[in-house]
């Protein structure tokens, strides 16, 4: 096989599917395997949690999913590498870790908690930026199955196209990589799929297009049935990101949380709107 070849196929969007199958041989974390690093904490066989290790960023999207919730964001004080695997590598009964922001890059650490993982399925949302593009080389698959879903931002990219698709190509094998467009509609998508398809990369998903809530001023109380649980920065824990955005008083920090499925009294809905896929919620009547 051409090395073109190897590396279409190792970026082609049926990336997914093998990250999905490898996903399932892996199945949930151990326990045996969380008890290595200390008293091991149960997860109530939870599928994913999203942890946002920074909400800071190298691109300044006036059409980023978070700007587009409120309209100034929070600083947070970020933790350590050392802290954040102190504790995610105790859990067990958990399927998924998704790494978001921000650009998870930006932390200090990020390469080092990445790759000081053991035994996780781990998805990275990344934009691949020129500046923290070392610590992506740095990362190594090890006993993690990892998949970076990789964000090309047109309007604000300092990168080119075929400059995007050379760092994807670049990615250390062993690790799935799949890109994508975020973009506001005025843009057609498939000049950017004829473009990178130029480059010998095939995206993976149609464009991603986030809609404004920042005026949103009619709100819903509801019973908020979450999936996400969104680790802030300094570790608070909150019911979505919409929360730890907010920087709401509905957290709980690691010693305390308690992973069991919880419905949560909400009364933003549907600011969080964004984050729709991740929970569902009940009305409590007509009126609201």
């Amino acid at each position: 096989m051409s090395v073109k070849r190897k590396i279409l196929k190792r970026i082609h969007p049926l990336g997914y599917m093998r990250y999905d199958i490898r996903r399932t041989v892996k199945g949930m974390r151990k326990r045996e395997t969380a008890l290595k690093y200390g008293d091991p904490i149960d997860c109530q066989g939870t599928h994913h949690i999203h942890v946002y290790l920074t909400f800071r960023c190298t691109n300044n999207c006036y059409f980023c999913a978070n700007k587009l919730t409120v309209t100034k964001l929070p600083k947070y004080g970020e933790v350590s590498g050392e802290q954040w695997l102190a504790y995610f590598n105790r859990l067990y009964n958990i399927l998924e870790i998704n790494f978001q922001g921000g650009e998870p890059t930006l932390h200090n650490d990020f390469h080092k908690i990445i790759n000081g993982l053991d035994g996780f399925n781990v998805i990275v949302f990344t934009n691949l930026n020129e500046l923290n593009f070392w610590k992506i080389l740095e990362l190594k698959p090890g006993k993690n199955n990892i998949i970076l879903k990789c964000s090309y931002h047109p309007l604000d990219e300092k990168a080119d196209v075929s400059t995007f698709a050379a760092r994807i190509k670049a990615v250390p094998k062993g690790i799935i990589c799949i890109p994508h467009v975020v973009k506001i509609p005025e843009v057609s998508y498939q000049v950017y799929k004829d473009a990178f398809l130029r480059c010998g990369v095939q995206l993976a998903q149609d464009e991603v297009i986030f809609q404004d809530l920042r005026n949103v001023t009619e709100f819903k109380t509801v019973l908020c049935d979450n999936h996400e649980k969104a680790f802030a920065p300094d570790m608070r824990i909150y019911p979505c990101v919409t929360h730890a955005l907010m920087q709401s008083e509905l957290f709980r920090m690691p010693d305390e949380y308690d992973f069991s499925p919880l419905k949560v009294e909400c009364d933003i809905y549907p600011k969080c709107g964004l984050y729709q896929p991740y929970k569902t919620v009940e009305f409590y009547d007509a009126k609201n």
